[in-house]
């Protein structure tokens, strides 16, 4: 009698189990869908190719407003990272270069 009971709570363990291995594939697969953010990375150079350090890096989404800045690093590179699909107006600047470069860019689904 104890083998049969045995048998079934093992097997209903591992029901539950798999039940539960089941939702966590499901939720996971759901979660990774619902992913709507990029990056947007560069490297800031001058004329020469040369790097620049602490140049100022913002992005603005066109249709929103919504800015995001940042600072080029040793190597003359930014990340501005979590934007939202978009078009967004990049503007980069440092003192000691005249005025600011800017460029239009698109992120959008691949």
């Amino acid at each position: 009698m104890q083998g049969r009971h045995s048998a079934t709570t093992l097997a209903r363990l591992l029901e539950r189990i798999s039940w539960l291995f089941s939702i966590i594939a499901v939720t996971a697969i759901v979660c990774v869908a619902q992913i709507d953010r990029a990056a947007l990375t560069g490297t800031v150079t001058d004329a020469t190719g040369a790097v620049i350090q602490q140049a100022q890096v913002q992005a603005v989404e066109i249709a929103t407003g919504l800015r995001s800045e940042t600072q080029t690093n040793s190597k003359g590179v930014y990340v501005l990272p979590g934007l939202g699909v978009g078009t967004y107006a990049v503007s980069i600047a440092h003192e000691g270069f005249g005025g600011s470069a800017s460029r239009t860019s698109c992120l959008k689904w691949a």
